[in-house]
């Protein structure tokens, strides 16, 4: 069947849109999955499930009116189309209402979509089109009309990677605060690794400003967690990837980060010690958890003092100018290289390293040699967070989980360090010779730490998964 599909389309808050459809006293949905097969400036071909049924589509044009020709087809051809695919799938749940007669649907995407709602409203003739009037109740959940936008079409969502940076809305309205755990890019053989590269980083740029706003509303712990592991992430890859980027551009950026998040240690660290003494009812250390948590207030202000900086919002400035110039002023020459490829080199690079470094640990091994590797592991994993999907045919999720482990223990060997001078500090301010909290278990328990490092060394060693794809 060929016919005009003529609509408006809008872009909706997530969380809205998804209050508003509770309101509804009828409705119904269907879950959608689609698959584009072609995908050109003017035309496209898709396959869709809806239902129990299998529709193939051509659409010719772009904006609000577009040819589209529609046929039912058998399941066994949407399967041999869809292996076609370009980019994702697409999944989404459509709402179907009405209101004063007028029918809507309300568009709620799942899995790597997550967080994205759309509204779509479709017209017999563009004079209708050109009537229509939003009915204010929907008016409060739309963020902009995307009707003619072709970045917010179903084909570009499935190509995410080729959206342009000035569409920040695509991310910004997204529900991220889960950190979606299994949200990866389009990824195709034409992509650079600058490209790749450089969708995630605006992806974490985003959750990093997110929680720094959060952060100043609620002076919530969590939020600041989280506005600390987004920075972690965009500091470890420009350091893994530091040879795609002009070094002194580079290193003005590493700097201002590392100033941040530097800001931000000391109260994570006195908020970990005053979650190990929770419970404890002795008088003098009741005394000094009260003085860690008057400390953690005066970090807290100061943290919140610096968010709501000019500084601050200077240094967001910079780093989203230099993450969303598309020019590569600020790249490399090798920033071109394919993404795939680029990612196995650099994967065996960094697992050669990682398994040099944990040969050389042993029990005289210093607290500084350890925080080294540390440092080390941590830009590995958030390199095989983001390349996962480039390096399907390598033990990439075994290499993970080993690497979470060994985040966990050096993480406790930090802790304990800083637990330790943080009794010293408080005995020096008190002017008391010792404190009930024993600085020699605490000292016993690095120790016990270090040599379970050692322990869990050999075994990874001796488990070691080769650079060998499978």
């Amino acid at each position: 069947m060929k016919n005009l599909e003529i609509e408006n389309k809008y872009l909706l808050s997530y969380g809205k849109a998804c209050k508003f459809l509770e309101t509804l006293d009828t409705k119904y949905s269907k879950k959608i999955v689609q698959c584009y097969i072609k995908y050109s400036k003017n035309s496209i071909k898709r396959v869709r499930k809806i239902g129990k049924k299998y529709i193939y589509t051509l659409k010719k044009g772009s904006g609000k009116v577009r040819q589209e020709r529609e046929k039912n087809i058998s399941k066994k051809k949407y399967r041999r189309l869809s292996k076609r695919k370009i980019g994702n799938k697409v999944i989404k749940t459509r709402y179907f209402f009405t209101i004063d007669k007028k029918n809507y649907e309300l568009d709620i995407f799942k899995k790597r979509l997550k967080g994205l709602a759309f509204l779509e409203i479709e017209f017999k003739n563009k004079k209708q089109m050109q009537d229509f009037i939003l009915p204010e109740i929907l008016s409060k959940i739309v963020i902009k009309d995307v009707s003619e936008d072709n970045n917010y079409t179903n084909s570009s969502l499935a190509l995410l990677s080729n959206i342009p940076f000035e569409n920040q809305e695509i991310f910004e309205s997204m529900d991220l605060f889960d950190n979606n755990k299994n949200f990866v890019f389009a990824f195709s053989e034409k992509n650079s690794i600058y490209d790749y590269l450089q969708n995630w980083l605006y992806y974490y740029f985003v959750l990093l400003k997110k929680y720094a706003q959060l952060s100043i509303q609620n002076n919530n712990n969590e939020d600041l967690h989280q506005f600390r592991i987004n920075i972690r992430r965009i500091r470890s890859l420009l350091a893994v990837y530091k040879e795609l980027f002009d070094k002194e551009v580079l290193l003005k950026i590493m700097n201002s980060f590392k100033i941040i998040v530097s800001q931000t240690n000391k109260k994570r660290d006195i908020d970990v010690f005053l979650s190990k003494l929770d419970g404890i009812n002795d008088s003098k250390i009741l005394k000094f958890i009260e003085y860690l948590k008057d400390e953690s207030q005066k970090e807290k202000r100061k943290i919140k003092k610096i968010l709501e900086s000019q500084e601050f919002s200077n240094m967001l400035f910079d780093f989203e100018v230099f993450i969303k110039e598309n020019y590569k002023f600020f790249t490399t020459n090798i920033s071109d290289l394919p993404a795939n490829k680029y990612s196995k080199k650099k994967f065996k690079k960094l697992f050669k390293k990682i398994a040099f470094l944990l040969k050389r640990i042993d029990h005289n091994s210093t607290i500084e040699e350890l925080h080294k590797i540390r440092i080390k592991i941590k830009k590995f994993k958030y390199f095989l967070e983001i390349s996962n999907n480039l390096l399907k045919k390598y033990h990439t999720k075994k290499i993970r989980k080993s690497l979470k482990k060994y985040q966990n223990i050096f993480g406790r060997l930090n802790d304990i360090q800083n637990q330790i001078k943080m009794v010293q500090d408080y005995c020096s301010i008190k002017n008391i010779s010792t404190l009930d909290i024993n600085l020699a278990s605490l000292q016993k328990e690095l120790q016990e730490t270090k040599e379970k490092i050692t322990d869990l060394t050999h075994f990874f060693l001796e488990k070691s998964y080769c650079c060998t794809p499978t």
